[in-house]
């Protein structure tokens, strides 16, 4: 980004399109942070689950009988 501060004064016009062009800089640098980190969260919850179901899965015994019964 270039600095709005100087020496001189900047006409109105581009005084303005530098603060726009700066804004819309900004929200797509925020944009594309938001979505990684969301994409992130995503995976690792959705690994989480697919752990979790696995060890869930692998663990479940029935008691019946006298019998153990595994299931998963």
């Amino acid at each position: 980004m270039d600095q709005l501060m100087s020496d001189e004064l900047l006409n109105q016009d581009l005084f303005n399109a530098q603060v726009k062009t700066d804004i819309s800089i900004f929200q797509t640098i925020t944009r594309s942070y938001f979505l990684r980190s969301l994409t992130s969260m995503r995976s690792f919850i959705n690994r989480n689950k697919l752990l979790t179901t696995s060890l869930t899965s692998a663990t479940t015994s029935v008691l019946h009988d006298n019998t153990i019964t595994s299931y998963g």
